[in-house]
């Protein structure tokens, strides 16, 4: 259940990426979409947590404190280790360890914030981002199919084949500002659709 409402923020993330797309920023529209999908489904995260943001912070300053201590000393600190070193009582780090084990979303919430930093190798996180990029991308190839040519053809070629405007209006054989005039009627057709 949590995942498919995912999949649907994650979609609608995506559709607002593509209302919203500036192409004369010279940014690729999959780079504009990843910041507009993550972000819609992290929001989508905190929404279902319990937590407040402080907590959840703390949360994140925990972890990588105790990374920076194995980075640095070679093995896991203990719990006076970390007291030591980051001045927290026994108390403190039992809460905060407490609070990390009441919720799965502020974890997977986290996952999904370092995946790029990290570069998570789990095959579980993978195949869950494999499986929400794919739903994802299916939605929107639907609903570029339901559009007339050449809007669908424009769509397509720009946000999955990632052409430019101006490579795309040579294929067609008309100006790269008719491409954009085309690329703007097919989101407002998409967007008044709703389908």
């Amino acid at each position: 259940m949590i995942l498919m409402t995912l999949i649907s923020v994650g979609t609608l993330g995506l559709l607002e990426a593509l209302e919203r797309f500036d192409p004369s920023r010279h940014t690729l529209f999959k780079t504009f979409a990843l910041h507009r999908v993550r972000g819609a489904i992290l929001d989508e995260l905190r929404k279902m947590s319990w937590a407040p943001r402080s907590t959840i912070q703390k949360i994140r300053n925990f972890r990588k404190a105790t990374q920076r201590f194995e980075q640095q000393y070679g093995f896991h600190p203990s719990d006076n280790d970390l007291g030591l070193n980051c001045q927290l009582t026994p108390q403190m780090i039992d809460r905060i360890r407490q609070d990390e084990k009441k919720s799965g979303l502020i974890i997977f919430s986290e996952l999904m914030v370092n995946v790029e930093e990290t570069r998570v190798s789990d095959q579980n996180s993978g195949a869950l981002q494999a499986m929400v990029e794919k739903e994802t991308q299916d939605t929107l190839t639907m609903k570029i199919k339901n559009l007339p040519y050449p809007q669908s053809f424009v769509l397509a070629e720009y946000y999955f084949e990632e052409r430019s405007m101006k490579d795309i209006g040579k294929k067609l054989n008309i100006t790269e500002s008719r491409v954009s005039q085309i690329h703007a009627q097919a989101i407002r057709n998409i967007k008044r659709r709703g389908d």
